[in-house]
């Protein structure tokens, strides 16, 4: 499912417990807050493109409040706020532009993160380049048994009905292309 203005994703794979404070489902501001949120059971690291730390984490809200994801590294354009882009059960496709002032809006501008929202331990994770760059109607992400994903990216090539077909694997985190 695409990542609208306000998205529904379950929290994690696992109900909660009765009595819990985490709730089973959020609806997600796709729009992100370039900051620190302190709260530590939805925090995640990891390492920009160069190599600076980035920290994600959740102001998680019951619905009908939507939740929102911070994010905060040097890196981080704070022109242009961070997007989640695609959502799918515990998986969020994250944009954070690394480019500086408000027009940096190239491909060369964007990392790209999968967050995972396992309560116990959540995480996060640089996609390698190269990788393309991808709207959220262009991009899906597909859960896979293991902890595993898979994202397919369709991007058009400037010929007429001619595509390029973009696909990363999470147990060999690798691209693959292919015009079709």
């Amino acid at each position: 499912m695409p990542a609208n203005d306000a998205t529904a994703a379950p929290s994690s794979r696992r109900r909660p417990r009765r009595g819990s404070r985490r709730p089973a489902h959020v609806l997600l501001n796709t729009e992100a807050v370039v900051g620190i949120h302190s709260s530590s059971s939805t925090a995640a690291t990891a390492r920009t493109r160069n190599g600076e730390l980035v920290h994600v984490s959740f102001l998680l809200r019951r619905p009908p409040r939507p939740s929102t994801l911070f994010a905060h590294s040097p890196d981080i354009n704070p022109s242009v706020p961070p997007r989640i882009i695609y959502s799918v059960d515990d998986l969020l496709l994250l944009r954070l532009n690394m480019g500086s002032g408000p027009s940096a809006l190239y491909d060369k501008d964007f990392d790209y993160f999968v967050y995972r929202a396992d309560p116990a331990h959540p995480s996060l994770q640089l996609l390698r380049r190269p990788h393309p760059y991808f709207y959220h109607t262009d991009v899906g992400l597909l859960p896979r048994p293991g902890g595993h994903y898979t994202i397919a990216a369709l991007n058009l090539t400037g010929t007429v009905h001619q595509f390029e077909l973009h696909v990363f694997h999470s147990d060999t985190s690798t691209w693959t292309s292919r015009v079709l």
